[in-house]
């Protein structure tokens, strides 16, 4: 059991470092790049932090819901993503992932302290 839970607190903390990493390089990629510069480190952001594999190890370890919600996040990083690989305004987009990457934290939280999720 205590195996159990570090490997899952491991695996949290995996999956939140690289998906913020990853929302980082986006939000830079955003600010400070020219045109082509920006797709290009906007699209490798994801890959660069490792942000699929982290959440395939989550996803193993962790409680249903919880997976579910990680894989959640992924999608809304992708149209964060998206959003700014195209131009578009991207500041909700941007709110989404913050607010979902919020509930996936406490969510975390709450199964690492022994709650139920």
């Amino acid at each position: 059991m205590k195996q159990q839970r570090q490997e899952l607190r491991t695996a949290c903390v995996q999956f939140l470092s690289a998906v913020t990493q990853a929302r980082e390089q986006i939000h830079r990629a955003g600010r400070d790049s020219g045109d082509d510069e920006k797709v290009r480190r906007a699209q490798d952001a994801m890959t660069d932090h490792d942000v699929f594999p982290a959440r395939i190890q989550l996803h193993l370890v962790a409680p249903p819901d919880l997976a579910e919600m990680s894989r959640e996040l992924v999608h809304l990083l992708i149209g964060y993503r998206d959003a700014v690989t195209s131009r578009e305004p991207h500041e909700e987009a941007e709110l989404a992932f913050t607010n979902h990457r919020n509930a996936v934290t406490q969510a975390m939280q709450t199964v690492l302290s022994g709650g139920v999720q």
